[in-house]
């Protein structure tokens, strides 16, 4: 049999400053080594919930700070996506002001040369649907597919308004180069359109134009836009002013008592070009105002208000 090995152990003495018994206690050595463990893996421990906890607070705080850009992101997001809405409530009543706009001047010649349907047409096309859209898509996809929409219906309604822009501006000129005011204030038709009897040779001629009668030095206005082809002394009409423009309309104002303007001015709807007179082969101070069309005469009266 082998011998029983004594553990190893450590004494501990008390020794008291007064004559008491002095107290020994032995302790055996793994005590010792069990509470040095255990001092050890407490101070380890220590250190790395000490870490542990400084690396968690800066991870607190750098999502902190990621929650607040969050939360400033996603308000500008919303703020975006509202104002899209709101642009495409806006694109939608242009494209009404639009159509509204064709539809009243449907009929006047100045559109129907411009294209319109084409515009109308696509522009209703992008305007269902025709860009990527769809729940499915992720809020920035929604709001990037929306943005593309709305520039490409941008430029289709920018397209289409410039040429109904165009239309107006072509009526506009036309309406201005349209006889259609009275070429003398306070008028008194004397002598009308059409067949009448000579106040000369007292036989029957055909009349142009119509006579206003009014006093003498009377201003003459011009009743429509337009160059002035000639100014000057014509035989039968005295002191005659003729206007034309790129419409087809010539315009003659005769038996002036003074032209006011020359060959080659440009006269605009209103302004006064001659005073009335009575040169020429005339009985009497009065206007003689004639309208042609494409070089046909037509009834001046058709053309006043």
């Amino acid at each position: 049999m082998k011998p029983k090995t004594k553990s190893k152990s450590f004494t501990i003495m008390i020794i008291p400053h007064s004559e008491k018994t002095i107290l020994s206690f032995q302790l055996p050595l793994c005590l010792f080594q069990i509470v040095g463990l255990l001092i050890v893996g407490l101070f380890v421990t220590s250190l790395v919930f000490t870490s542990s906890y400084q690396r968690l607070k800066t991870e607190v705080v750098t999502l902190r700070h990621k929650n607040q850009e969050f939360r400033a992101l996603k308000e500008q997001i919303d703020y975006f996506a509202k104002e899209t809405a709101i642009l495409q409530e806006k694109l939608k009543n242009l494209e009404k002001l639009d159509a509204d706009l064709r539809d009243l001047m449907k009929n006047d010649p100045a559109i129907k040369k411009i294209k319109n349907e084409s515009y109308l047409f696509t522009i209703a096309q992008v305007s269902r649907g025709g860009g990527i859209g769809g729940q499915s898509l992720s809020l920035k996809d929604r709001m990037v597919s929306n943005l593309q929409q709305i520039k490409q219906e941008m430029e289709l309604r920018e397209e289409s308004l410039e040429s109904l822009r165009s239309g107006i501006k072509e009526r506009h000129a036309r309406l201005a180069a349209t006889p259609s005011i009275w070429p003398v204030k306070n008028p008194r038709i004397t002598s009308r359109f059409g067949w009448r009897k000579s106040p000369f040779s007292g036989r029957r001629e055909f009349h142009h134009g119509i006579d206003i009668a009014s006093y003498y030095g009377a201003p003459v206005y011009a009743t429509c836009d337009g160059i002035v082809k000639f100014s000057g002394w014509k035989h039968g009409y005295g002191r005659t002013i003729i206007v034309s423009n790129r419409y087809g309309f010539t315009v003659l104002y005769g038996h002036n008592a003074r032209n006011l303007v020359k060959t080659g001015d440009r006269v605009k709807k209103g302004d006064v070009i001659a005073r009335l007179g009575n040169s020429g082969r005339s009985t009497g101070p009065h206007l003689h105002y004639e309208i042609r069309v494409n070089d046909v005469a037509v009834n001046p009266k058709s053309y006043l208000p």
